[in-house]
This record gives C-alpha cells, sequence and structure tokens, in this order.
C-alpha cells in the first residue's frame, strides 16, 4: 500500500472542462482533508456513505477522523435507485446544519443521491411533491420550475464502483410512489473525484466486474454512434483499452492496485 501512495496527481477529467477535478496518489482521507483545507476551503462537511461499508470497514471511521471537527452530519446508505423518499430525509437532516461541502464514499446510488440533495437545496426542494418540479430536460415534465439554481454545496465523491456516476451532472432517482425513473439535469456536477485503489478492493468482486462492464458498454455506445465525434472516439478507445486490462488483471489479482486504478482511469 505505501509503495502505491506517495504523491498526488490532481487535474481535471475532462480537457474541455474545469470540473470535475481528479486526485490520485495519495489515500483518500488524506486527499479529502487537503482540498477542503486548501482548494475548497469548507468546514461543514456532510458525509454521506455505504451501508456496507460502514458496517464492514473502518474506513467511514478514518474519513470522520481525517475530517476532525469538519463534520456536521453523516448519512449511512442509500437504497438502490435513489428513492426521493430518502433525499427528502436527508435534506430534513441537513436543512439546518449549514453544510457547505456533501462527501460521498460508496458507490452510484449514493452519487445520484448526493447530487440531487445539493440540486434541492440550492432550489429550497424540501418534499417529493418540490422534488417533482426539479426533474426533465430530454424527459419532458408539465410541472417543472421555469428557473432553477445551480447547486452551490461542494460535492467530492469517492467511488468504490466503476459506475461512472461521479463524471456527470445528470442525476437518476426513482419517484417513490410511481416507481417511475427521473433524471434530473442540475447543471453543475461534482467538484472532486478522489481516485483510491486501496478502498476499490473493498468492493464485492461482481459489483466490480459487473460496473466494469457496464463501462466497457458505454464506451462501445460511443464508438459505435453516429453522432460521436473524433475526440469522444478517442478518449472511448483510450478507456476501453484500459478498461480491459484493468478488469482482467483485477478479476486474476482483486488486490492489484495498478489494476484497480487503471479500470477507475478508464
Amino acid at each position: 500500500m505505501s509503495s502505491w501512495f506517495s504523491q498526488e496527481t490532481c487535474q481535471p477529467a475532462f480537457d474541455d472542462k474545469l470540473t470535475p477535478l481528479v486526485s490520485f496518489g495519495l489515500p483518500f482521507p488524506q486527499a479529502c482533508c487537503k482540498h477542503l483545507e486548501t482548494n475548497f476551503k469548507r468546514s461543514r462537511v456532510y458525509i454521506i456513505a455505504s451501508a456496507s461499508l460502514s458496517k464492514n470497514t473502518s474506513y467511514v471511521d478514518q474519513l470522520k477522523s481525517a475530517l476532525d471537527g469538519l463534520v456536521v452530519g453523516v448519512r449511512i446508505g442509500i437504497s438502490p435507485h435513489t428513492p426521493i423518499s430518502e433525499i427528502v430525509d436527508i435534506l430534513a437532516d441537513v436543512k439546518d446544519l449549514e453544510v457547505d461541502c456533501i462527501v460521498t464514499l460508496g458507490a452510484g446510488s449514493i452519487t445520484d443521491g448526493a447530487k440531487l440533495v445539493r440540486f434541492a437545496f440550492a432550489n429550497q426542494a424540501w418534499t417529493e411533491k418540490e422534488i417533482d418540479t426539479l426533474w426533465g430536460g430530454k424527459s419532458h415534465n408539465p410541472n417543472k420550475r421555469d428557473v432553477l439554481n445551480e447547486p452551490t454545496i461542494v460535492l467530492i465523491c469517492i467511488p468504490t464502483s466503476l459506475s461512472g456516476a461521479e463524471y456527470q451532472a445528470i442525476a437518476g432517482a426513482t419517484d417513490t410512489k410511481s416507481k417511475a425513473k427521473r433524471i434530473f439535469e442540475p447543471m453543475l456536477g461534482p467538484n472532486l473525484v478522489i481516485q483510491d485503489p486501496q478502498l476499490a478492493t473493498t468492493t464485492p468482486q461482481k459489483t466490480w466486474l459487473s460496473s466494469g462492464i457496464r463501462a466497457v458498454d458505454h464506451c462501445v455506445e460511443i464508438l459505435c454512434s453516429l453522432k460521436s465525434n473524433v475526440v469522444a472516439d478517442e478518449w472511448a478507445a483510450r478507456g476501453l483499452d484500459e478498461l480491459i486490462s484493468g478488469l482482467l488483471s483485477s478479476k486474476h489479482e482483486p488486490g492489484d492496485l495498478d489494476a484497480r486504478h487503471l479500470c477507475q482511469k478508464g
């Protein structure tokens, strides 16, 4: 572990966008603390963490310890497909805490949940009925507001799978009553993604590999799309190469941190 973690690299994930920044090379608690103090200067942090990580590892406690004095609240777990009722519960928790940063530790549902929480917070949407006025864009929503505010709460994502939710602004969630999938387009994605291959070794192999195959699928879709361009094709081809190599190696040797990080880069 110590041989892999040495010096941080931090750079934009995309050539044409300033965010998200991607950080790797430091253990995630250290990297998170560093960026909160230097880049973002935030002091009231709300953590949304995976239930399995909290139950089976010490990583959530390590993060809380590293952010000593900055953590104002913790939410453990969000159900699969991000039920909007659970977002309402989190909003009730953060509403009066003066939160200025959300840190996620987990996979896609956790990330989508955090993106929706800060979008709803920016638009003072505290109930399911009010949140129902936020979704839409490519999907028509007759109840959508004419004017929506961009999120202002900083979002730091520390992913444990290869879902890729941390690299896009849109967030998916599920209507509690109808079970319909809603797509929210808050115009602003996460501010920072911290890649930690050691943390990724805690992800069940089935989840790791299946999320990786979904990432492969995304690359293939771009390469086969008639609407793609040369730049997108180059990114997809490089990502596909890294994913295939990393997934094969991490299946053969789950503790190979270089292979895990190759997947994260892809």
